[in-house]
């Protein structure tokens, strides 16, 4: 497991920062949990859980997000 900041969760699905903020707050990517004041972090883990989740609902076609 890892844990990715916000630069590493744009790349990883293709799309910017503020798309990543927008879909955190939309419910299509899992939120992060807060490892101090000013930091937030994905876990890779819960990541490639919900992108399989997606794939099955979505007949395992490749998730994008973007």
């Amino acid at each position: 497991m890892r844990y990715l900041n916000i630069a590493d969760i744009a790349e990883r699905y293709g799309i910017s920062r503020s798309t990543v903020e927008r879909f955190v707050k939309s419910g299509v990517i899992p939120k992060p949990i807060k490892l101090g004041r000013r930091t937030i972090r994905w876990r890779s883990d819960v990541l490639d859980k919900h992108d399989e989740e997606l794939q099955n609902i979505n007949g395992n076609k490749e998730v994008r997000h973007g």
